[in-house]
């Protein structure tokens, strides 16, 4: 499925007025933008209901971004929340080449039913999301680990034993444990540290 978000430029001084009339404000920038409009980066704002309701299923893939009379493939690389009022304050848009690989993070998503847990013990997830390095159409939406195979205190699951898709590259050290068997006793001792 391709999703779309359509955003307006915005002249750095109308961001309160903006922000009062229900937009959120953000920047667009990368190697399309400078290819067709010949600058680095510019500012923009979105509906706040239309960032809404791409951001309720944006998955850290490639997404249409209509601008002016241009249609670009965009990434999200950053969106800021107030921590008090829990708003979407402010969105970046990445504007990828899409003959080059790019860096992004990508949620890790975390399958099946451990038969340790059973036997008591816990499963301690070291990650969310991790960096990756592909093709901007070859990101993945997310990262899938199926843990359904741990069946004993301290087995993990590394980063090298992941079935990845060719083209993609974890930045994460092949050792690297994504979830981990701790036992239960290990889990009380750490919360009440």
């Amino acid at each position: 499925m391709t999703i779309s978000l359509k955003v307006f430029r915005r002249n750095k001084f109308s961001s309160k007025s903006l922000k009062k009339d229900n937009n959120v404000i953000g920047v667009m920038y990368g190697p399309q933008l400078k290819e067709a409009l010949g600058i680095p980066s510019v500012p923009v704002y979105a509906s706040l209901k239309d960032f809404f309701q791409f951001y309720r299923v944006y998955e850290s893939t490639l997404f249409d971004v209509l601008f002016e009379d241009g249609e670009y493939q965009g990434l999200v690389k950053e969106i800021q929340i107030d921590p008090i009022t829990n708003q979407i304050i402010h969105f970046d848009i990445y504007l990828p080449s899409l003959d080059k690989r790019v860096r992004n993070r990508i949620p890790v998503e975390f399958i099946g039913d451990a038969p340790v847990v059973k036997k008591g013990g816990v499963l301690s997830f070291n990650v969310n999301e991790v960096e990756v390095l592909a093709l901007p159409h070859n990101l993945p939406e997310s990262i899938v680990v199926d843990v359904s195979r741990l069946e004993e205190i301290g087995q993990s699951i590394r980063v090298k034993e992941l079935n990845i898709s060719k083209g993609i590259k974890i930045l994460l050290e092949d050792n690297f444990p994504l979830v981990t068997v701790i036992s239960g006793q290990e889990e009380s001792t750490q919360s009440n540290v």
